[in-house]
């Protein structure tokens, strides 16, 4: 029997380095057999901008003088968080360059290929190895979490964060004296995902929420608290440079981004033309977004004028949009920017990867949603340990979290992207969970018809 177990183990173990292979490889070959059009562009040239600014002046701004010649236009702003323009200010020592957008991928490529081995990490505590083996092979082929890597965009390095958060909460089923650490860890974790991608700003008192359904009160208040400072000491900072630089808060972006996901199927009047720029097309665009009220007051006209069609869309149409598959604001299918060349084109193994997790798409959206919901019945309190519970609902949580606040806005498919590795691995839990209940059936019926032919001899 032992050496039965030590082959197991064995095997296990080389299939996941396979799979790190795997994912290195096609991270790696992606970057470098990839050519983006322009990739200093939109968003990029954006946090490369502040990064450099960051970087040469001290100063943190989006205004382009890499020459020094306008220094007027280098005044600090909040437009952006400084997540991923402070991870890309290590290395940009000069204006945007082919071999500094290069090293920029590669370490990017490099936290793609440590996301997957932390998903086998945190799955294998909730679902036997070989299972958390399957949803790391999801996560390692992935075309959309594979070309994150190529652009200078804050996806990766979010996956990566959010990846971490979800880990960090598996530090207090060690020794119960590391939970206050774990919940400390978290905290901070989910302020470096909120200044990366500011989207998990309000993620805290869903945590909180779990914590005191799992523990009981003077525990989960403990938790709460430690939590809110760790997120504290990285959020609050922040908050307190812009009342202090900025003298307020940018939330251009927030408005930009309510507005926009007003519009149902994010056309205008429904014209396939406008996909994912309605407001481009919006005569009175400029009025309506002028500040806070302005976009409540046009929201609001929306639903007055076609209520059914805005709820439907609010309701339905935004959370299938969400986690479909093409990238409708960028260049579409897996593409952000423009990609003329890429290995999904000329490479057999880009090609057979692609095509499988886009057949597998919605089943796998589908058979996450059902684990998501099935985590909360009382049944699977005799399937999980008190552990594997807290970690499947912490993800459940951050899955819907995610749906509803993107529901209120924009549901661009490019934001799904960082969430893809947990939706791969609850929807390898519902599998499992559904295998097991179908072989108990089975077993049962096949109890029972013994039973039945038992009683027929005798």
């Amino acid at each position: 029997m032992p050496s039965l177990v030590s082959r197991n183990k064995f095997l296990i173990w080389l299939a996941l380095g396979g799979i790190l292979a795997l994912a290195a490889y096609l991270r790696y070959t992606a970057v470098t057999e990839s050519l983006v059009w322009s990739p200093y562009r939109a968003d990029a040239a954006q946090y490369y901008n502040y990064a450099y600014n960051l970087r040469r002046y001290g100063i943190y701004s989006h205004a382009q003088d890499f020459d020094n010649k306008h220094p007027e236009k280098l005044k600090p702003d909040a437009f952006r968080t400084p997540g991923y323009p402070l991870f890309l200010s290590i290395f940009t020592t000069q204006p945007p360059n082919n071999a500094t957008l290069r090293t920029i991928e590669l370490w990017q490529a490099v936290l793609g290929t440590l996301t997957v081995l932390i998903i086998f990490m945190i799955f294998r505590i909730i679902v036997p190895p070989w299972v958390a083996i399957c949803a790391t092979l999801l996560t390692a082929v992935s075309p959309h979490l594979v070309n994150t890597t190529i652009y200078v965009l804050s996806e990766t390095l979010f996956t990566f964060v959010v990846a971490l958060v979800v880990m960090a909460l598996t530090l207090q089923f060690g020794k119960r004296k590391w939970f206050v650490l774990s919940m400390l860890v978290t905290g901070i974790l989910i302020g470096l995902a909120a200044l990366t991608r500011p989207v998990l700003e309000y993620f805290l008192p869903c945590v909180m929420f779990l914590l005191f359904l799992s523990y009981v009160r003077n525990r989960a208040f403990k938790g709460s608290v430690v939590l809110v400072l760790g997120f504290l000491l990285i959020w609050g900072p922040w908050v307190a440079r812009n009342y202090i630089s900025v003298k307020t808060s940018d939330n251009q972006l927030m408005m930009g981004t309510l507005h926009q996901g007003m519009y149902p199927g994010l056309m205008y009047k429904n014209n396939p033309q406008t996909l994912a720029y309605p407001y481009s097309f919006d005569p009175t665009y400029k009025e309506d977004n002028k500040d806070m009220p302005s976009v409540m007051r046009a929201i609001y006209r929306q639903f007055k004028q076609n209520p059914t069609e805005e709820t439907a869309w609010y309701l339905f149409g935004k959370p299938v949009m969400l986690w479909s598959w093409s990238s409708i604001a960028g260049a579409g299918d897996v593409f952000i920017y423009p990609t003329p060349i890429s290995p999904y084109s000329n490479s057999q193994v880009f090609r057979i990867t692609h095509a499988f997790m886009y057949g597998w798409r919605w089943p796998l959206v589908i058979a996450a949603l059902l684990a998501c919901v099935l985590v909360w019945l009382p049944i699977t309190k005799r399937l999980f340990d008190n552990n594997q519970l807290f970690l499947l609902r912490a993800m459940s949580l951050l899955l819907f979290y995610n749906t509803g606040i993107l529901m209120i806005g924009a549901p661009f498919p490019r934001y799904s992207i960082p969430f893809l590795p947990i939706l791969f691995g609850m929807a390898i839990v519902f599998a499992f969970v559904a295998y097991r209940y179908l072989n108990k059936l089975r077993q049962q019926s096949r109890a029972a018809y013994t039973a039945k032919q038992t009683l027929k001899v005798r």
